[in-house]
């Protein structure tokens, strides 16, 4: 399947489409059928373009997987505000 995409600064895939947008910069790539990228290509954005081939930037996506997990983790600020107002209260109260 023939897709088009353009690359970042640091040569990332910038999302693919099945159709040109008519970028200059845009590379056109023969991808086979099975590939990731044509299964899901929100993959695209783990893939670098480096002298006509794409390689999986496995470092970068475990990054992000990473700073991912670390958002999904850290409590918002209601909860936040939520524990100060309970441990204001209890050293107002006199503690435990």
């Amino acid at each position: 399947m023939l897709f088009y995409f353009s690359v970042d600064e640091n040569k990332r895939l910038q999302g693919v489409s099945s159709s040109p947008s008519g970028n200059p910069d845009e590379i056109a790539f023969e991808f086979d059928d099975d590939h990731e990228i044509v299964k899901d290509p929100m993959m695209s954005f783990f893939y670098k373009y480096i002298d006509g081939a794409l390689i999986k930037d496995t470092e970068y996506m475990e990054q992000c997987e990473k700073e991912f997990k670390e958002k999904q983790n850290k409590p918002s600020i209601d909860e936040m505000n939520a524990v100060a107002i309970l441990e204001l209260a209890e050293t107002i109260m006199g503690g435990k």
